[in-house]
């Protein structure tokens, strides 16, 4: 959606991306090979929508839309990525599809992702903010090292976060279910953020981490390693 207003989501522009089956529409042109259809609003309620007829590579039809938007507008950035994947499938390839975006704000995604693309998206694409991955399923095992999400990760399943995710981290509030991490990363992460200084880690304030695994006395080594003691509420700080 290309907004004219920050504040009036509802001047806007909607593309979608689908087989095109004849709807009326009467006005259309072709650029590059792909037809695109204004479809004129029905209900006052309705958005403006603009579609293409793509029988191909419907992956390239985005990619050159998304291109386009950021080689004419300059000033232009991503809010936001929504990936809904319902289905496993060769035909749509995200790699290709985001190809000229190098970063976003706020991520999303959801089913099963091929694992070419799920690397494009986690170590191509600058995430900056926020973070949000709903699939319960192992995903490119320990594959992703870095996050600069800066407010917000909500991971379902994080077999894919190596243990140097939780030593770059610097998120207000991170969510790392279902990891690999074993007792000696998880003492390494401590370890440093409770003598990191500056900014380095300055950012976090709540981390949650589920292991598959169960750590044989990790909760004593932690704690005896790193010297740790019951917090007085009253005298919180990091």
């Amino acid at each position: 959606m290309l907004l004219e207003d920050r504040d009036k989501v509802e001047n806007c522009i909607q593309w979608c991306f689908e087989p095109y089956w004849g709807r009326g529409m009467d006005t259309m042109w072709r650029v590059n090979g792909i037809t695109f259809h204004i479809v004129e609003p029905k209900l006052p309620t309705d958005k403006p929508t603009i579609m293409t007829e793509c029988p191909w590579d419907n992956d390239l039809a985005v990619n050159f839309v998304i291109s386009h938007f950021l080689h004419v507008i300059p000033k232009c950035h991503v809010e936001y990525i929504y990936i809904l994947i319902l289905r496993e499938t060769r035909k749509f390839r995200i790699r290709r599809a985001l190809s000229s975006v190098s970063e976003v704000n706020n991520l999303n995604m959801e089913g099963r992702v091929a694992e070419k693309d799920f690397k494009f998206v986690f170590n191509s694409l600058k995430i900056n903010n926020s973070l949000r991955k709903d699939y319960h399923d192992m995903d490119c095992y320990q594959s992703v090292k870095h996050l600069n999400c800066k407010n917000q990760i909500m991971s379902q399943c994080s077999t894919w976060a190596h243990p140097d995710v939780l030593l770059n981290l610097n998120c207000k509030h991170s969510t790392f279910m279902g990891t690999q991490f074993k007792t000696e990363d998880i003492l390494e992460f401590l370890k440093k953020w409770k003598t990191s200084e500056g900014n380095e880690m300055r950012n976090i304030e709540s981390l949650k981490i589920e292991v598959m695994e169960i750590l044989e006395s990790s909760e004593n080594v932690i704690w005896v390693e790193i010297d740790a003691k019951a917090c007085d509420p009253s005298e919180l700080d990091r």
